[in-house]
């Protein structure tokens, strides 16, 4: 999307929908001049002022610069079908006086710096609205020459695998447990991309410490430099696919092949040369265990 982005926290949007809300209040951001984007970090919803942030807690966004004070109000859905045709076409504005007229409270004096207003329509959810993509939350930066547009992102209430509940066996997936043995460059994307799939269950095996040589090839930055893989990538995948159980082992499949990790374990992904994988498949096998493998050389 090219121009200016507020990103609304899922808990400010709650605050402001609530019924006890009143129409209008105060919000501070914090913001990313680099890019012209900017996250409500604070609401006051004519009964109580929140502190707000976007998931997960270490967004950037959550520790941008802060941004200064500006308003919001419930308005006429109207008002968000003006937004809406003047910000498709570009590099547009509405007049200060114009605009002022469209709101149910007295503005402030925007003077040399301006200020951004956040405007709620809940009734642009319903129809005719909603026969167009007229926003029920929208944004404006107010200055003294007029209001432009602005695009407001709502954090949804529900984010991760759960988003694509109705086109993908989320339910499935989330039943299947795989053992990674190696994650090395391979064995990590490979963890990685099952993580992604929604796999409910990653058992990672590997009794190597990342290094700096692995860095060229490997998805874990710098940051976990010295830590054992397994540990690494347990802590990586785990912030980024909170539906996925994942569990590290610093085991060798040679010298510990024997072990009894799981009798809940059917599914094998290897990432490590063809003998290790038979040492490891093998062992199991001998002792009457269903084994599915899917093997890729390190």
């Amino acid at each position: 999307m090219i121009g200016p982005l507020l990103l609304l926290p899922r808990d400010a949007a709650r605050h402001l929908e609530a019924a006890g809300a009143g129409r209008h209040g105060v919000i501070r951001f914090r913001h990313s001049s680099s890019d012209k984007s900017a996250v409500v970090s604070f609401v006051h919803n004519g009964s109580a002022g929140y502190q707000v942030s976007l998931r997960p807690k270490h967004h950037p966004m959550n520790c941008a610069t802060p941004g200064g004070d500006g308003l919001w109000c419930k308005v006429p859905a109207d008002l968000h079908l003006a937004w809406y045709d003047i910000a498709r076409r570009h590099a547009t504005m509405t007049t200060l006086d114009a605009f002022k007229g469209m709101l149910p409270i007295t503005l402030k004096d925007p003077g040399n710096t301006g200020y951004v207003v956040l405007t709620y329509a809940p009734e642009a959810a319903a129809a005719p609205y909603n026969e167009v993509p007229i926003p029920v939350f929208a944004a404006w930066f107010v200055t003294r020459q007029g209001a432009e547009p602005a695009r407001v992102a709502v954090e949804p209430e529900t984010t991760g695998i759960d988003q694509i509940r109705p086109f993908w066996p989320v339910e499935d997936l989330s039943k299947v447990t795989v053992t990674v043995i190696g994650v090395g460059s391979i064995g990590g994307a490979a963890a990685r991309s099952l993580a992604g799939y929604g796999v409910g269950r990653l058992r990672l095996l590997d009794p190597d410490r990342l290094m700096w040589h692995n860095l060229v090839r490997h998805v874990l930055p710098d940051l976990y430099v010295g830590q054992y893989k397994v540990d690494g990538m347990r802590e990586f995948l785990g912030e980024r696919h909170p539906d996925t159980s994942i569990e590290a082992h610093h085991l060798d499949v040679v010298d510990q092949a024997d072990r009894n990790l799981s009798s809940q374990i059917e599914t094998v992904c290897a990432s490590v040369v063809g003998w290790l994988i038979q040492a490891f498949s093998g062992s199991w096998g001998a002792r009457g265990r269903r084994v599915n493998r899917s093997g890729c050389c390190a």
